[in-house]
């Protein structure tokens, strides 16, 4: 019987958290993000926002870079000149959204918790099992969702989507659901990365694919004369490519990673499913919920006529891109915070709560200010169709409203995430957007008919609660307690786990004597 891979877990590796590197094998690359990290206990405060800006950096590249993926697919859209394409285009991505993206994205919240917080207590193996655990839920997930997505075209006509509209979007669909697995496998991928600091991986190979994408672009839709289906067929390889580089790279190069965390699905991704589930399950409540919130604002935009879906369709992808900023800060949190909880200095992981907050209060502002004044400029970039761009500047006002509340609820989800308070706050926000937000967004929009301002007024109001919320129960936090709790049952989990590979070896030493 062969040695137990938890046996390696038990080598003594660096933290990221005092070292200049990832691991302390001697043929782990030193790379940027390595170089950050602070190597005292608890750095000071203009010390910490540096580290924690410079890590929320490669976040933020990577999320824009995804982002722009999406807004170089309206531009060669645009470029065909059909507004049902870019319409078709947005139902499109709002479906996959609403289902497979958000649930995929969502469940993957769990990594972020319990991944982080076991490699802030050196526990690389069990960090490992929690991702491959993830991989094993997040394809369940993906199997009958896909039955549904293959037949959605008939679905969308029936919720009285345009009915052109809905057969480009249920052909793009067809194309890319193969590629929206990848796509989820992919952002569970760059969560696991990001909890032991190696964002570096990620954001490499998307800057490659995102070089690439303008060309696949264009070999589908000019060269093989595809149209509207070449930009799911380029989607659709730039998906895979997305997942299947960073994998290929760390397989054949493990040192790019922390010693012991890189290893495929074994029988030990199989235990503890519910565990995982505790803090899976509030997590793609939390993410499901909010996407279902904006996604339900194109739905609504499709009720009211062919330009505001249009438009709609650009305001979502410049949000998003935009709301990529806090995202990664949120990211950057909830590493800092968890690496800092598991490893129980919770003297740390205070300083990088209240440098995550002053970062969401100051942000909306330096981003508000140029969205306003070019706010009938941004849909040129788009179309050259004077409605809908003038419907996109009529509603940037609300947007910028909008950021205020987003950016402290993006920011400090990953301070939730990283002190594990998932299922604290996805009741809020169940109550925010099901019961605030669709109902007002609906009030403003057709009964006092403020159009596409009234749809995003009400997920505005909803945002700027949640927030509120946000900052209420991350101050209220003992982060003593919380930081002995969590590294008492880290520890415990890594004792049981050792003692049931023990086990088991001893039983296979046995049978192997029994048949010698």
């Amino acid at each position: 019987m062969s040695h137990s891979l938890l046996e390696m877990s038990d080598r003594q590796v660096k933290d990221p958290i005092f070292s200049e590197h990832f691991g302390n094998s001697s043929e782990m690359e030193e790379s940027y993000l390595s170089k950050i990290w602070f190597t005292e206990s608890k750095p000071s405060y203009i010390t910490a926002s540096f580290n924690m800006f410079k890590l929320a950096v490669f976040s933020i590249f990577g999320l824009m870079m995804r982002r722009g993926l999406e807004i170089v697919n309206l531009l060669f859209i645009g470029s065909l000149g059909d507004s049902t394409f870019i319409s078709g285009y947005g139902i499109a991505f709002t479906t996959i959204g609403i289902t497979t993206i958000s649930l995929g994205v969502g469940m993957a919240g769990g990594v972020e918790t319990l991944s982080s917080q076991a490699f802030g207590h050196k526990k690389n193996y069990l960090a490992n099992c929690y991702y491959t655990r993830a991989q094993v839920i997040l394809t369940l997930l993906f199997i009958p969702q896909a039955i549904v997505m293959y037949f959605i075209t008939p679905i969308l006509i029936a919720l009285g989507q345009p009915e052109k509209s809905s057969e480009h979007a249920g052909t793009y669909i067809s194309i890319t659901l193969p590629g929206v697995w990848c796509y989820a496998q992919t952002e569970l991928l760059r969560r696991y990365l990001r909890t032991q600091g190696a964002f570096h991986i990620m954001a490499n190979t998307q800057m490659v694919n995102l070089l690439l994408h303008p060309l696949w672009l264009y070999f589908f839709i000019y060269v093989c004369d595809l149209s509207f289906k070449g930009v799911a067929c380029a989607t659709l390889v730039t998906y895979a490519m997305n997942f299947a580089l960073p994998t290929v790279y760390i397989t054949l190069r493990k040192s790019a990673v922390k010693e012991d965390s890189w290893h495929f699905i074994s029988k030990d991704s199989f235990k503890g499913i519910m565990e995982y589930l505790r803090y899976g399950i509030p997590s793609m409540i939390m993410v499901c919920l909010e996407y279902w919130a904006f996604e339900f604002i194109m739905i609504m935009s499709g009720l009211v006529g062919e330009y505001e879906l249009a438009a709609c369709s650009i305001l979502f992808n410049m949000g998003s891109l935009i709301n990529s900023i806090a995202i990664g800060f949120g990211l950057a949190s909830n590493t800092f915070i968890g690496n800092n909880l598991g490893a129980n200095i919770p003297e740390t992981a205070k300083m990088y709560l209240n440098i995550s907050f002053l970062f969401s209060l100051i942000f909306p502002f330096i981003i508000g200010i140029p969205m306003y004044i070019f706010r009938y400029k941004v849909g040129y970039i788009f179309t050259d169709d004077e409605n809908v761009v003038s419907l996109v500047g009529y509603a940037f006002p609300v947007m910028i409203l909008l950021n205020f509340g987003d950016y402290i609820q993006g920011i400090l989800q990953g301070a939730i995430k990283g002190m594990g308070y998932q299922s604290k706050v996805a009741y809020i926000c169940l109550i925010c957007y099901v019961c605030v937000s669709l109902p007002l967004s609906y009030y403003f929009t057709f009964e006092l008919n403020y159009n596409l301002r009234g749809l995003w007024g009400g997920v505005t109001v909803a945002s700027t609660i949640i927030g509120i919320w946000y900052i209420y129960l991350v101050y209220s936090a003992d982060l003593e307690y919380l930081a002995k709790e969590i590294s008492e049952k880290i520890q415990k989990k890594h004792e049981d786990m050792k003692h049931e590979r023990i086990s088991d070896d001893k039983l296979g030493e046995s049978l192997d004597s029994n048949l010698d």
